[in-house]
C-alpha cells in the first residue's frame, strides 16, 4: 500500500510539473534569424557541469515498477551522425526490441528528419512509436498515424528555397519532408556558398512562421515551423498522468524542448554531447551514442529485475 501511494504521488507531481511548462523555441519572440540563438543563450547549464546519467542511481525504487515513457532521438543518440557499423546498428535494434517487448514501456524514436529515414533504421520493431519532422508527424504503434494540425505543409517555402539554390552552381541536397525544409550545402568557406546562404536566410522575413536554424559543425540549414517541437508531444503524453518515470535523450538544440519538458516533470533528461561548453536544460549527460547503447542495456536490466520482484 505504501508503494502504491508513493507511485501515485510521483505521477501527480509529474502531471503538475508539466503544467508549469518549459519555454519552447517557437515561443521566443524576435527575428526568426535570431530566435534559435536567443533560445540557446537562455539554456541554464553547460554540459561539463552535469553528472553522467546512471539509470541504477537516478531511477528510484518507487519508479521502477510503474509505466515508463522513453523518448529517444535517433541521429546522434541511437546512431552516429556519420558512419556506423552494421553490427552496432543491429545491436541497438535488438535493445530497442527488448525494451519495447516490456508492455510497461512506451518507447518513442523521435527525429527532425522524415518518416522514411526513421523507418529505414528502426522500422519493424513491435510496439515502437515514431515522431518525425520534430513531432509534426506522429505514428503510435497502436493507433492510426496523424499529423500535428498546427504545423502546415511547407510547399511554398520549399519552392522558394529551390528557386534560390538553382541559381547557384553548387551541389546541394534537400531532404524530402512535408513540414520542414532541410538543405545540405557545401563548405561555407567558399564566398559563393556564403552568398547563397545569405539569400536563403532572407527567406525568414518572407515566412515569419518559420525559425531559421544552422547546427554548429553541420553544413546544413533548416527552416522549422514555430509550432513544430518534440516538447509538445512529451507534454501531451505526460499529461495523461500514467507514468511513474520518464526519460528524454537528445543531442541537438532542436531536442531541448523535450528535454526541458521532461525535466520540468521531475523525470530524466539527458544531453548527449562531448562538448563541455555546450548549453542545455538537461539534468544529466552522456558522451555519445555508445553511451546510449550501454544505457539501453541498463534500462532493460532494471525492468527485468523489477518484473522478477513482482512475481
Amino acid at each position: 500500500m505504501v508503494q502504491i501511494k508513493l507511485l501515485v504521488s510521483v505521477i501527480l507531481v509529474a502531471a503538475l510539473s508539466v503544467a508549469n511548462g518549459f519555454k519552447l523555441m517557437g515561443e521566443f519572440e524576435g527575428s526568426n534569424l535570431q530566435i534559435a540563438n536567443a533560445f540557446a543563450k537562455e539554456l541554464p547549464h553547460q554540459v561539463q557541469d552535469l553528472v553522467r546519467y546512471h539509470p541504477a542511481t537516478h531511477i528510484t525504487v518507487e519508479q521502477r515498477g510503474g509505466r515508463w515513457l522513453i523518448m529517444l532521438d535517433s541521429n546522434g543518440c541511437l546512431k552516429s551522425l556519420s558512419s556506423q557499423s552494421k553490427e552496432q546498428l543491429e545491436s541497438v535494434h535488438r535493445l530497442l526490441t527488448a525494451l519495447c517487448a516490456d508492455t510497461r514501456n512506451d518507447v518513442w524514436v523521435t527525429s527532425g528528419t522524415n518518416l522514411e529515414y526513421v523507418f529505414r533504421h528502426w522500422g519493424g520493431i513491435p510496439r515502437l512509436n515514431f515522431a518525425a519532422e520534430h513531432a509534426s508527424i506522429i505514428v503510435p504503434h497502436d493507433k492510426a498515424p496523424y499529423n500535428d494540425r498546427q504545423v502546415p505543409k511547407v510547399d511554398e517555402l520549399r519552392d522558394a528555397v529551390r528557386s534560390i539554390t538553382e541559381k547557384y552552381n553548387f551541389e546541394t541536397t534537400a531532404f524530402q519532408m512535408d513540414h520542414t525544409v532541410v538543405l545540405i550545402h557545401p563548405n561555407p568557406q567558399d564566398s559563393g556558398v556564403r552568398t547563397m546562404i545569405k539569400e536563403l536566410e532572407r527567406l525568414a522575413e518572407r515566412f515569419p512562421d518559420y525559425i531559421y536554424l544552422r547546427q554548429p559543425g553541420l553544413n546544413h540549414i533548416e527552416f522549422k515551423h514555430k509550432k513544430a517541437d518534440k516538447g509538445k508531444l512529451v507534454k501531451k503524453l505526460l499529461a495523461s498522468g500514467r507514468y511513474s518515470y520518464g526519460l528524454a535523450i537528445g543531442d541537438k538544440l532542436i531536442d531541448e524542448g523535450m528535454l526541458g519538458v521532461m525535466r520540468g516533470a521531475n523525470f530524466g533528461s539527458v544531453k548527449v554531447s562531448s562538448d563541455g561548453e555546450e548549453k542545455t536544460t538537461a539534468q544529466y549527460r552522456l558522451d555519445d551514442y555508445n553511451d546510449v547503447e550501454r544505457m539501453l542495456t541498463q534500462l532493460i536490466n532494471i525492468r527485468a529485475a523489477s518484473s522478477s520482484r513482482r512475481r
